[in-house]
């Protein structure tokens, strides 16, 4: 969750305008005292972190009345399973890529007398 911290410090501009970031646990972030909050920084925190929800909650401790809190959702699977189809695209490219040589190799080769 470091990277999105410091992600939304960059995004508030944090020390100019304020707003504080808490982090909660090592998924979660909670934005406080920040002055506004719209669609635009929920699509930029989107675009940079896909695997973020973000969620807007009324709140009486904080200065702005609002408090943002993203969530990071990592699936458990999702590192194994993208390791595996480069695995297996690097492969396909291998053997596609052997198998050239050897026809080009096959094809020059001189005729049997």
């Amino acid at each position: 969750m470091e990277p999105v911290l410091s992600y939304l410090h960059k995004l508030l501009n944090a020390q100019r305008f304020g707003g504080r970031t808490v982090l909660r646990d090592e998924k979660t972030v909670i934005v406080y005292d920040t002055p506004s909050w719209g669609e635009r920084e929920s699509r930029a925190v989107r675009a940079r972190f896909p695997d973020c929800d973000i969620a807007v909650h009324s709140n009486e401790s904080s200065l702005s009345g609002f408090i943002v809190i993203v969530t990071r959702h990592r699936e458990p699977w999702a590192f194994a399973s993208e390791s595996a189809f480069l695995l297996a695209a690097a492969a396909l490219l291998w053997s596609s890529w052997w198998a050239l040589g050897y026809l080009q190799r096959s094809s020059t080769a001189p005729a049997p007398i």
